[in-house]
């Protein structure tokens, strides 16, 4: 006689069950939830967040599959997902950035990249889902004993809810060969885009970590010339790191005949913080010799500038700065390099013009009341200049050594 490892369990006395527990399931999931958002509060990682607990019908569903003898007592005990928690990430290296928070704070129990096997996923758009042991401080009876943590990139839900939809919900299989193609066209666009997004934010990461690199050098470059009463370089909270700048410099100085604007502009700010002055000037130089749009052109004669004025040669410094103010008026960047070098040539009254344009057009900049503060202070505006350091510690708090000048000068 064959043993049966499976039976049928009364509808309505599960569901009477499931409604009786349904609120401590909810309030057991709320917790967790909480203890996940809270992990992301000092990341740089900021997903979204969502959770759910299944719907009856699900767990009906799932029970039904179960071995008799994980119902004995409680019928949801062994059902690892009857809530989970998904964290919806905005890049591919931000669900790897999450998947490793949650490892190192929960204990896992199984890992599963979901999405690799279904037929018409012939790219294998993923998703990651974690088994974790719920800590006896997150429970408040043991419903439950594991929840799922999926995590996944918007793009990667947006697959999901829709396939969800589509196919699994309506239990639809698509048998037609061109309707299985265009599900997996869909899919690789989506996977497509994802990896692309990524490398558009890798190439920014890297752009925004060669112009801080560039920035600091400026200032201390500025505090050197100027021989200010203090400067700005103790205020950027920023570590440049010549040496990072010189391990990448190499994978893009060997492709000179690349045109593309944004790797070029890459190189040369990568020879710019290794102190290649020469090949940064050629690089920008080489950037300028394209068909630009004014805005850009003015942001490429900025970076070329600066490269002179790191070579002390404050002509044409002065000039490629004057270039990107007259193709760009608006841009406040310009006006206050150029009232930089104004400042270094102690040329006060032009250095304080430019910076009033330049905080006219950007006031939200800490640089720029900085030191049109110490330029009004040279010409004999104290008021101003106090006011001006006030407004650039209202912008940077940390710059405490600028309370103890207003002291100083006030008195």
């Amino acid at each position: 006689m064959g043993k049966t490892n499976k039976t049928t369990f009364n509808r309505k006395e599960l569901e009477h069950y499931f409604k009786r527990y349904h609120t401590n399931l909810k309030n057991d999931l709320s917790t967790i939830t909480s203890e996940v958002e809270r992990l992301f509060i000092n990341e740089s990682v900021k997903p979204t967040i969502k959770s759910r607990v299944k719907s009856f019908d699900s767990v009906y569903m799932k029970i039904l599959k179960q071995p008799i003898e994980g119902l004995k007592e409680n019928p949801f005990s062994s059902l690892h997902d009857i809530f989970g928690v998904r964290i919806i990430c905005k890049f591919i290296e931000d669900v790897h950035h999450s998947e490793d928070l949650i490892q190192r704070h929960f204990t896992i129990i199984d890992r599963e990249i979901k999405g690799v096997e279904s037929p018409h996923d012939l790219l294998g758009y993923k998703s990651t889902h974690l088994l974790i042991a719920i800590p006896a401080n997150l429970k408040s009876q043991n419903l439950c004993e594991t929840c799922e943590i999926q995590i996944r990139t918007i793009l990667q839900e947006a697959w999901s809810e829709v396939e969800h939809e589509l196919v699994y919900k309506s239990e639809f299989k698509p048998y037609d060969e061109p309707l299985k193609l265009k599900l997996a066209a869909l899919n690789a666009n989506l996977t497509l885009a994802d990896i692309i997004f990524q490398e558009i934010r890798d190439y920014q990461s890297q752009l925004q970590k060669q112009l801080n690199i560039r920035r600091d050098t400026f200032l201390q470059k500025v505090a050197t010339d100027s021989k200010l009463m203090i400067n700005c370089c103790s205020y950027t909270n920023r570590k440049s790191n010549g040496n990072h700048s010189k391990s990448i410099y190499s994978s893009f100085s060997n492709n000179g005949s690349e045109k593309n604007i944004d790797t070029l502009l890459l190189r040369g700010l990568i020879a710019h913080n290794c102190k290649q002055y020469s090949k940064a000037k050629e690089i920008y130089t080489q950037i300028l010799s394209l068909d630009l749009q004014p805005s850009i052109r003015a942001i490429i004669l900025i970076h070329r500038g600066m490269a002179y004025f790191e070579e002390s040669k404050y002509d044409k410094s002065m000039d490629d700065f004057c270039q990107a103010i007259k193709i760009d008026p608006s841009n406040a960047r310009a006006r206050y390099n150029r009232g930089i070098i104004y400042m270094c040539l102690k040329e006060y009254k032009n250095a304080l013009m430019d910076f009033d344009k330049s905080i006219s057009i950007g006031p939200d900049f800490f640089e720029y009341y900085f030191y049109r503060a110490q330029v009004n202070y040279i010409l004999g505006f104290r008021s101003e200049a106090i006011q001006d350091f006030r407004e650039a510690l209202n912008l940077n708090p940390d710059a405490t050594e600028i309370l103890e000048f207003i002291k100083m000068i006030s008195s």
